[in-house]
């Protein structure tokens, strides 16, 4: 088993927390994050500690540790902590749900999650510092570069290289044979099927708003 330390104290750390203390294979033994960012003491139920002092108490040579926040500047954040921990000394663990469908031959870096219910396809690369949440597809032979962060569920598909520092938002998609550059952001519903330079938005329009009433419309189409 495992005894680690959790940087963060927001609602990505909580259900991180929730998916660490339900593996037998990890204990989690603190949670760190930066001293003016400590809202309270302890964290469900955890003892918080200062991350400029964690290894004082929580020396590397005995803890792991794992950045749980979210992609707050297109993931800079994250990987921010992600290289002070390293820094540190620390061992950087990832983190992949028992329920998620990883290949063997899939290959991916530290602080990497991959939640339940994920496809990656076979000879998939992917970088560290990935966030990958549940019921994503990862399509064969891809290159993921490292500090993404695909929502659930994204649809990446076979043969593609994404740059680093990418995000891509619920039910995102992007088509074969695809290459996309550094800090690309992916908004909802998007689909992308050509090729894309670094620091592109690409976002589909939202959807129409009627005018009239849920009830009125039910009573027309006699719902």
């Amino acid at each position: 088993m495992k005894e680690i330390i959790l940087y963060g104290n927001g609602l990505i750390t909580d259900v991180i927390f929730y998916y660490f203390t339900k593996d037998r294979n990890y204990n989690v033994v603190a949670i760190t994050e930066n001293k003016k960012f400590i809202r309270s003491p302890y964290f469900n139920g955890v003892k918080v500690y200062p991350f400029e002092e964690i290894e004082i108490s929580h020396p590397p040579s005995k803890y792991c540790m794992f950045i749980a926040i979210g992609f707050h500047n297109m993931n800079d954040l994250r990987t921010t902590k992600y290289l002070e921990a390293k820094q540190k000394g620390y061992e950087i663990i990832s983190f992949i749900h028992p329920l998620a469908s990883v290949p063997t031959n899939v290959e991916y870096g530290e602080n990497t999650l991959i939640m339940h219910n994920t496809t990656i396809l076979p000879n998939v690369k992917i970088g560290s510092n990935v966030f990958v949440w549940q019921g994503t597809v990862i399509g064969h032979h891809s290159i993921i570069g490292d500090n993404c962060w695909f929502s659930s569920p994204t649809t990446i598909s076979g043969n593609v290289v994404v740059g680093r520092n990418c995000f891509f938002g619920a039910n995102s998609t992007v088509g074969h044979n695809i290459s996309i550059g550094n800090y690309c952001f992916f908004g909802a519903n998007s689909l992308q099927v050509k090729d894309l330079p670094d620091e592109k938005v690409v976002i589909t329009e939202p959807s129409n708003v009627l005018e009239i009433s849920s009830r009125e419309f039910s009573k027309i189409f006699k719902f």
